[in-house]
């Protein structure tokens, strides 16, 4: 049996100690560099978050971000030259409701998606705000929807008008549904 002296031990123990004390200074500095790192990563996707931007419309909160708002024109200028206050809100004095179309429209313009309008919107109004708000393809997709619906609207009036002339004639003529467009036809009224 080997026998150890105490110094020996000592010196073992202090070696020990030592490997552990490298040890313990190694994952100190690996902890330390992923810590750097999750920093980093941290700042990077704080960057890389697009800035929210907090919309009060004529009362009505809406939330979004700084990229969507600057496909507009009017909001590219607006960030140009004013910022918003202190909350990162800016306030329009304009009508929420038809806001919502064009909150909608700016976050689909990169898609060319149809623009569905319900009936209770004026496409009129919607065009004037798409002016305020500097959107051209908006403004040409309302004209275009504002003409067809005058088109359709003045095509429901002919149709009108032409049973309206069709009632007359039958009531002033006795004249029968088949007569009336057989004389409509032949251009006789």
């Amino acid at each position: 049996m080997k026998i150890i002296s105490i110094e020996q031990k000592l010196s073992l123990l202090t070696h020990k100690i030592d490997k552990l004390s490298q040890d313990y200074s190694n994952l100190l500095v690996d902890l330390n560099q992923n810590v750097i790192k999750t920093e980093q990563q941290i700042r990077s996707s704080n960057i890389k978050q697009p800035k929210k931007i907090q919309l009060n419309i004529g009362g009505k909160l809406f939330v979004t971000t700084q990229r969507t708002l600057e496909k507009s024109q009017y909001f590219k200028d607006y960030f140009s030259r004013n910022y918003c206050d202190m909350n990162n809100e800016i306030f329009i004095d304009r009508d929420p409701k038809l806001f919502e179309y064009i909150l909608h429209y700016l976050r689909r313009i990169e898609y060319n998606e149809v623009l569905e309008v319900s009936g209770s919107i004026d496409l009129n109004q919607l065009n004037k705000e798409a002016k305020f708000y500097k959107i051209p393809q908006l403004i040409d997709l309302t004209n275009q929807k504002f003409n067809f619906n005058i088109d359709f609207k003045n095509i429901i009036i002919i149709i009108l008008l032409i049973f309206q002339v069709f009632l007359t004639a039958k009531i002033l003529f006795s004249i029968d549904e088949f007569t009336f467009f057989k004389a409509l036809k032949q251009k006789k009224f």
